[in-house]
């Protein structure tokens, strides 16, 4: 692999992506990030507030507040208090941010399917070996 092949394929891959939430996001009236944050509350699993979203997603606080609070304004997020902590505030999507989220997923899929168009199996076996080393090294930076 060249020097700069990874990266390379890493900026044009998040560049297609931001294309995607922009195009589906500019049909519903809401920014990529806003795109962001609802997969994020989609597929985690368990409860989900803004600190787990700034984990995660490496977006700041007061960034994720702001989004959240249009989100909910909008109607595609729901707050609710804690059981355990009313301290802690929970984020759930309501039904119009699902189809939102099925239709940002879909074309995730078909960018996907484009990117991989041309490898054989084997390849693709190959390629998900390769990016599962590549994670666990980026984690072990990352600590």
């Amino acid at each position: 692999m060249k020097e700069n092949e990874l990266l390379n394929f890493t900026r044009n891959f998040f560049l297609i992506r931001q294309r995607i939430n922009e195009k589906i996001g500019s049909e519903f009236g809401l920014t990529p990030t806003d795109i962001d944050i609802l997969i994020f509350i989609y597929v985690w699993e368990g409860e989900v507030t803004a600190t787990n979203i700034e984990r995660e997603c490496y977006i700041k606080k007061n960034t994720i507040s702001v989004h959240i609070d249009n989100l909910v304004k909008m109607g595609y997020i729901q707050r609710k208090e804690n059981k355990d902590d009313r301290r802690v505030i929970n984020l759930s999507l309501t039904d119009k941010a699902i189809t939102v989220v099925k239709k940002s997923i879909a074309k995730n899929k078909e960018m996907r399917a484009k990117l991989l168009a041309g490898l054989t199996e084997e390849d693709r076996i190959i390629l998900h070996k390769c990016f599962e080393v590549i994670t666990k090294n980026a984690n072990n930076l990352n600590k």
